[in-house]
């Protein structure tokens, strides 16, 4: 049986992930709640120029938007606006 000689390890550069950003939320979704009330008036507001400036993800804002809908404190109204019941 013959030996054969193994090349030299190559050096290997190991890519070093990029931090991530923090979450933008930290407020859980009583706060969350609280802070799409204070954005809400009678008056209606573009729902997603509200999700655009809660800065928090589209399922977690619309997830949320529906418990206050059900609850009695957020009417939906056409054309994908927003307002305080």
């Amino acid at each position: 049986m013959r030996w054969r000689r193994r090349a030299p390890a190559r050096p290997v550069a190991i890519a070093t992930p990029e931090p991530l950003p923090p979450p933008r939320d930290q407020g859980g979704p009583i706060q969350l709640e609280s802070r799409i009330l204070q954005r809400l008036s009678p008056s209606p507001t573009e729902e997603n120029d509200l999700i655009r400036d809660l800065g928090v993800p589209a399922a977690t804002a619309s997830a949320v938007i529906l418990s206050l809908e059900l609850q009695g404190r957020v009417t939906r109204l056409a054309g994908g606006r927003l307002a305080l019941s």
